[in-house]
């Protein structure tokens, strides 16, 4: 499939657009009506008011992902955890393999970073 400055692809049911390929080449996946035609801001957006995406193995696991309102991205890994770095199975809500940088800690019990050494 070849776009050409002046073209879209729309992939739609009942007058409304699920995705959109843009004349920018971007796609834009979320739903919009037939006439909006509205480019995506980078090479793919998604979007919507929920979980936006998610990620799936064949064995049925998945993590999901989604913007906030606040602007704020939230992850939400089947198995309750998250690894950064890491080739094996995360062992803490999230579990980071190499440096970290943590700041403004609030003031909430235990009101501590607890490092396992």
């Amino acid at each position: 499939m070849t776009i050409n400055s002046n073209q879209y692809y729309k992939f739609a049911t009942n007058a409304t657009v699920h995705a959109f390929v843009g004349n920018n080449r971007f796609w834009r996946i979320g739903d919009q009506g037939e006439t909006s035609n509205i480019n995506a801001s980078r090479r793919l957006e998604v979007v919507q008011n929920d979980w936006q995406f998610r990620l799936s193995r064949t064995n049925g696991s998945y993590t999901d992902f989604q913007t906030n309102a606040n602007g704020n991205l939230q992850i939400l890994p089947q198995g309750g955890s998250v690894g950064v770095n890491l080739n094996a199975n995360p062992t803490a809500s999230l579990d980071v393999n190499g440096n970290a940088r943590i700041r403004n800690v609030q003031a909430a019990t235990p009101n501590s970073i607890l490092k396992k050494v």
